[in-house]
């Protein structure tokens, strides 16, 4: 999708939406895939209210930046798919 594109109707609107979903959402369960499971299960308890570990923090980080997202992007998005 490029940055410039305005939508020109509800069906613009709707498709964009929905393309924007789904590429997060692929975007989400590729990063979720990279994490080894002792990450994974740190990561759910930082969702449950634990702090996040650094080295979670910092894998987080590391992925995001393959993505073009910051750590506060990764988190969101992945807190997100959680609760999906």
């Amino acid at each position: 999708i490029r940055p410039e594109f305005q939508a020109q109707s509800g069906i613009q609107e709707n498709a964009l939406g929905y393309a924007s979903t789904d590429q997060q959402a692929q975007a989400a369960d590729a990063i979720w895939q990279e994490l080894s499971d002792p990450m994974k299960v740190l990561l759910e308890g930082y969702y449950n209210g634990e702090e996040l570990p650094y080295a979670v923090g910092k894998r987080l980080e590391y992925l995001g930046d393959e993505y073009g997202m910051s750590k506060q992007e990764v988190l969101r998005l992945l807190g997100v798919q959680q609760k999906q």
